[in-house]
C-alpha cells in the first residue's frame, strides 16, 4: 500500500518566487508528520514549465514518492509599453514589469481594453450642483 498525497494544484501562478506548496501525505488511515516522518524537496519550482515534489520517509517510514506537475503558468501583463523596436539587432525594448526568469519566452500580443462606463445608482445625484459626499454646500436658514 502507498502513500496517498494531497494538497498539490494543477498549477500555480508566477510570482518571482519559488513555489513551495505545503502536502498531506497519507499512509491507509494514517496522517504523516513533516521532518517527522517524510521530507520534502523541490525541483524545478520557480520557472515555468515541469516541476516536481519529492516525499521521502524518514524514522519509521522509508521509500520516495514523487509528482511532478506543470510548475509556474503563464501570466498576462497589462499596460507595457513599446520603447523602441531594433529589427537589426532583433531587439524589443518594453518600459514596465515584465515577469518570469532571465531568458525565459515573453510573448506580445497587442490587445483591445473594453472601458465600462459607471453609472450612478438610484440614490446617487448626477446633478452636480446638489449636494453629496464630494460636493458638500452650505445650507442656509430662510427667515419670514
Amino acid at each position: 500500500m502507498g502513500a496517498k498525497v494531497s494538497g498539490l494544484k494543477a498549477s500555480y501562478t508566477y510570482n518571482g518566487k519559488a513555489q513551495k506548496p505545503s502536502v498531506t501525505v497519507k499512509l491507509g488511515s494514517d496522517k504523516l508528520k513533516k521532518d517527522t516522518d517524510y521530507t520534502l524537496s523541490y525541483k524545478n519550482n520557480k520557472k515555468a514549465g515541469k516541476a516536481s515534489i519529492e516525499i521521502k520517509g524518514i524514522g519509521n517510514y522509508s521509500g520516495t514518492v514523487t509528482k511532478t506537475g506543470n510548475g509556474v503558468e503563464t501570466v498576462t501583463i497589462q499596460n507595457l509599453e513599446v520603447v523602441k523596436v531594433d529589427p537589426e539587432l532583433n531587439m524589443l525594448v518594453v518600459r514596465g514589469a515584465v515577469p518570469g526568469p532571465k531568458n525565459g519566452l515573453v510573448t506580445i500580443k497587442t490587445t483591445v481594453k473594453v472601458h465600462k462606463v459607471k453609472q450612478a445608482g438610484a440614490g446617487i445625484s448626477v446633478n452636480p450642483q446638489k449636494a453629496s459626499g464630494r460636493n458638500p454646500q452650505k445650507a442656509s436658514a430662510r427667515t419670514k
